[in-house]
């Protein structure tokens, strides 16, 4: 089944080719796929002892996007980068990128991604409590 907590999720939902319809991962129905457009999120988890755990990204802002927080764990890519596809109509959406130290979850500010924009984000080094700033590139640093 799609959408919603385990006990609460929908039935499988079947669309027939001839439908036109596009159904992307966070839920959002579409007339065409080319209306939704990716983007790819990385992020450096840095290397601290105790370990912070795999990181999870929180997204939301659109119609077809809120993931709850503290959102979906990301994808490893390896050498410490993680990664997440976002596939949305939204032009513009919130996200925040979190990991666990010790119990206790850490967060980014809010970054504000631009639909199709890939992009590059690794820890600042201003923290205000347990959250902290970013720097983001479109180009791996």
């Amino acid at each position: 089944g799609l959408f919603g907590a385990e006990e609460q999720k929908t039935g499988d939902i079947y669309i027939d080719n001839d439908t036109g319809l596009y159904v992307v991962r966070t839920g959002g129905v579409h007339q065409s796929k080319t209306e939704a457009i990716t983007s790819r999120i990385h992020f450096l988890l840095p290397v601290w002892d105790p370990a912070l755990s795999t990181p999870d990204i929180h997204i939301w802002g659109g119609t077809d996007l809120d993931n709850g927080w503290p959102g979906v764990t990301m994808t490893s890519e390896g050498d410490g980068w993680y990664y997440y596809d976002i596939t949305t109509t939204t032009t513009n959406y919130n996200i925040i990128i979190s990991a666990v130290q010790s119990e206790v979850r850490k967060q980014s500010v809010t970054i504000v991604v631009n639909q199709g924009q890939d992009i590059y984000v690794t820890m600042g080094s201003t923290w205000n409590g347990n959250e902290f700033s970013v720097n983001i590139t479109e180009i791996k640093p």
